[in-house]
């Protein structure tokens, strides 16, 4: 046994020395999250389970409304939690031919065939021969170890429909997806959601793993964070909205970033790029990374939509901080979608042109402000059961798999 256990240990040394010496072509925050969603796997959740039990007990006079595991599972399924046609369907995913999954597109996923190439995946990543190689490695690594946690294995190897990557599935079948378009909130009597994909916690080395190391770096109490409003971040989203003219439909982070300059000289709004992608053009200049432990000494955390959800909005949330940001257009796991304006988040407009009001609202009545930090970090706590979370997403990839075999998804 501990020759067993000293072995992996020097494999994940091993890989991650390669990755740390790949941070000259990959993004430096992947490779960091990368390497903690490794050795969280590796080495158990014990954080995890400590940090629940904490904000059990900070949030227990301030109870949230939550939806039990058995609504949380019909959330997720959308559509899907009425189950599957009777008949065949005339459109099938055919399981993928190549040795490397593919990034933003369904695709069947087949537990041993993508396993055995993981190594692959991995060195090729390291080589640049795959675009998004990385990533794949993560997402297919991610999804076998889940699959082999589901009541220990799903599907007798049975391929699962799947799509890696940002944005909502263009398919009208049962996908497992990231991220879907945000339909429903808290006080709706539908518990359903109407989007067509399934929703299950993937890329979780980006959006979900840092969570659990949140509660140990926040130590400064609310009332001594600096009066000011923080964002730091990339310019993704669509090209286009960061060169047009228009405000008119215009994606939350393109808007941030083309208003900035109205607020260079309000000293209580903080907005810097750091990082210029998808070709837009440096026209709002650069400003160094902040690290987590950084944004943590703000009282107010902005968050605005990228490519699909904000990656930063659980940690966020996670905090004592509170949270600015519009309405979430787009909905994941954390179900963006049920959070309250005002009770869990403080709004803005679409295009923030109302953000100074909205800052300036937080430093007039901090009390409630404090309380709105207060109630985004108790809206975390049922993610934080390990136990719940096995159990809900267990539930959804047995029901995925179920219909997948009925509609014969994956027959090609």
């Amino acid at each position: 046994m501990r020759c067993v256990a000293l072995s992996v240990i020097i494999c994940l040394a091993t890989y991650e020395m390669i990755l740390i010496s790949s941070q000259l072509f990959l993004s430096p925050q992947l490779v960091e999250n990368g390497l903690i969603y490794l050795r969280h796997n590796v080495f158990g959740d014990s954080d995890l389970d400590i940090l629940f039990a904490k904000v059990q007990e900070e949030c227990r006079l301030s109870p949230q409304p939550h939806l039990d595991d058995n609504n949380r599972i019909k959330y997720y399924l959308g559509l899907w939690a009425h189950g599957a046609p009777s008949a065949n369907v005339d459109t099938a995913i055919c399981p993928d031919k190549g040795s490397l999954p593919p990034v933003d597109r369904a695709f069947c996923f087949n537990p041993q065939a993508m396993q055995a190439h993981a190594i692959k995946l991995g060195v090729s990543s390291l080589f640049g021969q795959t675009k998004n190689g990385f990533s794949a490695y993560l997402y297919t690594q991610e999804m076998v170890a889940l699959l082999s946690k589901v009541a220990g294995g799903c599907c007798d190897g049975q391929p699962l429909p799947v799509q890696f990557g940002d944005g909502p599935s263009q398919s009208n079948l049962p996908v497992l997806i990231k991220v879907a378009k945000a339909e429903r909130g808290l006080n709706s009597s539908n518990v359903l959601s109407h989007h067509v994909g399934v929703i299950l916690p993937l890329a979780a080395w980006r959006h979900w793993i840092v969570i659990a190391h949140v509660a140990a770096i926040d130590q400064t109490p609310f009332e001594a964070k600096k009066d000011v409003a923080i964002w730091r971040g990339a310019t993704t989203g669509p090209r286009h909205d960061y060169e047009r003219r228009s405000w008119e439909r215009v994606h939350q982070r393109p808007a941030l970033v083309r208003r900035s300059p109205q607020w260079s000289n309000n000293a209580h709004i903080d907005i810097g790029v750091t990082k210029y992608v998808h070709n837009v053009l440096d026209r709002w200049g650069t400003v160094p990374s902040l690290s987590m432990r950084q944004m943590l000494d703000y009282k107010m955390l902005i968050v605005a939509e990228g490519n699909d959800v904000a990656t930063s909005l659980k940690w966020m949330l996670m905090a004592t901080s509170a949270v600015i940001m519009p309405r979430p257009t787009k909905a994941s796991w954390l179900m963006e979608d049920m959070l309250v304006p005002w009770q869990h988040y403080i709004p803005v407009a679409q295009d923030f042109h109302d953000l100074p009001n909205k800052v300036d609202w937080c430093l007039k009545h901090l009390e409630a402000c404090k309380t709105i930090g207060h109630n985004g970090h108790c809206f975390m706590q049922p993610f934080l059961d390990r136990d719940s979370e096995s159990r809900i997403k267990a539930a959804v990839v047995k029901r995925v798999a179920a219909i997948a075999k009925a509609m014969n998804i994956c027959r090609c």
